[in-house]
């Protein structure tokens, strides 16, 4: 169970590969419960870059995200865009273990 409430659903859409014409090929989408804030930060990804976040997702521990996906959330009005991680964080508990994950978009 999360530390916050996880309300919200996103669909994971993973490139799988490319086609003939070296396009990437998606596989199909996997629905993740999360919770999105819409925000605006500043944050330093992890090849010394700062770019400005429009969002951020939390996620529970046991969730795999990485760079390559596709995060498609459609919002409360019928809205869907399409996010690309551009920082992910595991937040830890005082314990040490992974308590939610943090992706920042």
């Amino acid at each position: 169970m999360a530390l916050i409430p996880l309300k919200q659903t996103v669909l994971q859409v993973t490139a799988s590969g490319e086609d003939d014409y070296g396009y990437p090929v998606e596989s199909p989408p996997i629905l993740l419960k999360c919770r999105f804030d819409e925000r605006s930060d500043v944050v330093r990804t992890p090849n010394g870059d700062e770019v400005t976040t429009l969002g951020r997702f939390h996620f529970d521990k046991a969730v795999q995200v990485t760079y390559g996906d596709t995060l498609r959330y459609t919002d409360d009005f019928g809205n869907t865009t399409d996010y690309q991680p551009k920082l992910i964080a595991p937040i830890r508990g005082l314990n040490g273990k992974r308590v939610l994950l943090r992706v920042d978009v």
